[in-house]
């Protein structure tokens, strides 16, 4: 049975896309077939390339023992808890100046493009939100001590005991004008 094919076409009022059969195409199984065999044929190749590869990458390994050992202790240096204990100290070395200017070149970009980065950590707060309030809160409770003793020691503090005074005052203008406003008002709603 021959295919029909469907084109999304719009009606002539403009209000709504509608699916409507076009003309059928006897041809259109033979143009399939080649695809699908073309497709096929891809795949073969690269499954041949892997293949290759791979036979490419054991044979190295067996050439270069050592290359491959020093690779293997560079990697785990990066990634373990405790790795640098079994590095040399050269290579050490090059692993903190790698590190070094990967974080010069992060506080460059930061430096060049604050709009992006602020719309990033926008972005990630937006998505992990509950994440973020759960670690909040499991900081403070892991750290209520400190937390209450650095609050102390601030309120204590000259700069503390400054801006408290400064939020009474702001305060205490802020509930006499509310208060007074109250007061007109409860006056104009008396008067009649």
């Amino acid at each position: 049975m021959p295919r029909v094919k469907h084109i999304k076409q719009t009606c002539h009022c403009t209000c709504h896309p509608t699916k409507r059969p076009t003309t059928t195409h006897p041809g259109s199984d033979d143009n399939d077939s080649d695809v699908d065999d073309e497709v096929t044929e891809l795949r073969a190749k690269e499954a041949q390339r892997r293949a290759q590869r791979r036979v490419s990458k054991a044979r190295y390994r067996a050439r270069h023992p050592d290359q491959i050992a020093a690779q293997k202790r560079r990697y785990r240096a990066k990634r373990l808890t405790n790795p640098l204990s079994d590095l040399e100290e050269d290579e050490l070395a090059e692993l903190w100046a790698r590190e070094e200017r990967r974080s010069a070149a992060k506080a460059r970009y930061r430096a060049r493009y604050p709009d992006r980065i602020a719309a990033q950590n926008r972005r990630y707060r937006e998505k992990n939100r509950a994440k973020l309030r759960e670690a909040g809160r499991q900081y403070y409770q892991n750290h209520l001590e400190k937390i209450r003793s650095a609050q102390k020691q601030y309120r204590l503090s000259e700069r503390g005991r400054l801006v408290r005074a400064q939020y009474q005052l702001k305060r205490r203008k802020a509930l006499a004008l509310a208060a007074r406003e109250r007061d007109e008002e409860q006056g104009r709603n008396s008067k009649p």
